[in-house]
């Protein structure tokens, strides 16, 4: 049977005129796909003559590098387990609850996501947060989320935070940039994931993730340097091979190559590892389904995309940072771990922010009913977005004004009902079971910041929450 055509990407020595790539490249097929930022003109020829254009191509004076266009896949480890404790297990292990309590972001820092496509879902990631995009493999503006992957991602990246519905992610205030580059199958070309990272460059990004590996392309280096260049960080997957072998774009020099660990510090099953890889991040994260549900998703890909949220509060806390200067606070900031690079390690956000000045501000008033001369008026807050049926675990995190306050949750119909209030770190450090309604009073709290509370129940109605602070 027939072989279908041949792609090759052409790069071209910087200074090269648009007129002259055009006319190299006519002479050795057609072109399809233009990235004058980066000099890339994208050439299809038929696959018998492949080899001989790519040899001709190889030998003009203005011709960089030819490739051959390669697969980049998305780096997902399927995992269907869903623990209501990971948000918090996760924020505890890195040390976010202690870069909340200085920044929680904001929404001049712009996260793009070149992957799949993403999926708004209210509340945790409302379209009020996910910005207009591009679908580089169809020209258009149309980012919808064919595979789930990309929206996952977003979602562990940038989602909602202390909003009384589902979880977190690690910069709740940041924006989503959706650049949709790899296919329903989570695939796309280098081409395609090149002009992906150049279009986020151009409109906006702050931060770039990829969720992605394959091999060496010239093409997205070119793309990666492109963005290094306008002042973007950019994070990838390091890949989910087990294995050794550098895999890009996380390997090239000025990526946030990232792995995943487990909560123990430990390398993962699947990761990719080595000296190539310049930090690791748990590998199973609470993420989003293209339906707005909760999900455990797990892999590279879910690492990634925590590394790229916590270099987004980098960026809002101090905006002036250049990507070397983050890369830099977030590596040398990082637990020591025997399976990246030695100047890397596991993330450590809390640490990362410090290390970059970060200082608590001068709080503002966490409850907008509480009034700083005196005692709040109890207000109660729904914490199970119109109540569950069935049993289960709900997980909120609250921020609160140091001081001694009275926390109180009432459940509307409930059965072996647990509250647990957790600490900064992520310990439970106060339980009251009860039934109908429960109460917890005296909690006192050395100073401004977020804690976590969870309920337990076999059943329930609505679960609500309120907090007084003490005159």
């Amino acid at each position: 049977s027939k072989k279908p055509p041949v792609r090759l990407l052409v790069s071209f020595d910087r200074g090269t005129s648009e007129a002259a790539q055009d006319d190299v490249a006519d002479r050795a097929g057609t072109i399809v796909r233009e990235v004058d930022q980066i000099d890339l003109r994208v050439v299809e020829v038929p696959a018998a003559r492949a080899l001989a254009a790519q040899r001709s191509l190889s030998k003009h004076g203005s011709v960089r590098a030819v490739e051959a266009d390669t697969l980049l896949h998305a780096d997902v480890v399927p995992d269907d387990d869903l623990f209501a404790s990971q948000q918090q297990a996760t924020a505890s292990n890195v040390n976010l609850p202690a870069a909340w309590d200085l920044t929680t972001g904001d929404s001049g820092t712009v996260i793009a996501v070149v992957d799949t496509g993403v999926t708004p879902s209210n509340p945790e990631l409302p379209a009020s947060k996910v910005l207009s995009g591009r679908n580089v493999i169809t020209g258009t503006s149309s980012t919808g989320d064919d595979n789930g992957h990309g929206t996952a991602s977003a979602a562990v990246a940038a989602m909602v935070g202390n909003n009384n519905a589902g979880a977190a992610g690690a910069c709740w205030l940041c924006l989503i940039l959706p650049v949709k580059a790899l296919g329903s199958n989570g695939s796309g070309t280098a081409a395609q994931v090149a002009s992906g990272i150049v279009w986020a460059a151009d409109n906006g990004a702050d931060v770039i993730n990829l969720s992605l590996s394959g091999s060496s392309s010239t093409s997205v280096k070119n793309a990666v340097d492109y963005a290094e260049g306008k002042g973007i960080v950019v994070v990838a997957s390091a890949g989910n091979n087990s294995s050794t072998t550098a895999a890009y774009p996380a390997a090239h020099p000025t990526v946030l190559g990232v792995a995943a660990s487990t909560l123990s510090d430990a390398p993962t099953t699947y990761t990719n590892r080595g000296s190539w890889v310049k930090l690791a991040a748990p590998g199973t994260n609470v993420g989003l389904s293209r339906s707005g549900s909760l999900i455990s998703f797990a892999g590279t890909s879910s690492a990634a995309p925590l590394v790229s949220g916590i270099a987004a509060l980098l960026e809002s806390e101090n905006p002036g940072l250049t990507p070397a200067q983050v890369r830099a606070a977030l590596m040398s900031s990082a637990l020591d771990v025997p399976f990246v690079s030695s100047s890397g390690g596991r993330v450590n956000a809390g640490a990362a922010l410090t290390a970059i000045g970060a200082t608590p501000s001068t709080p503002s008033n966490p409850d907008p009913s509480t009034d700083p001369g005196g005692p709040a008026p109890p207000v109660p807050t729904d914490i199970t977005g119109g109540g569950y049926t069935s049993s289960g675990v709900v997980t909120r995190t609250l921020t609160a004004r140091a001081g001694a306050f009275r926390f109180e949750a009432r459940c509307s119909w409930c059965g072996g009902m647990t509250l647990e209030v957790l600490d900064f770190n992520g310990n439970v450090v106060h339980t009251l079971s009860g039934d109908q309604r429960f109460a917890m009073a005296g909690l006192t709290i050395p100073y401004d910041g977020t804690f976590f509370f969870r309920v337990r129940a076999l059943r329930w109605g609505v679960v609500s929450y309120f907090i007084t602070y003490n005159q």
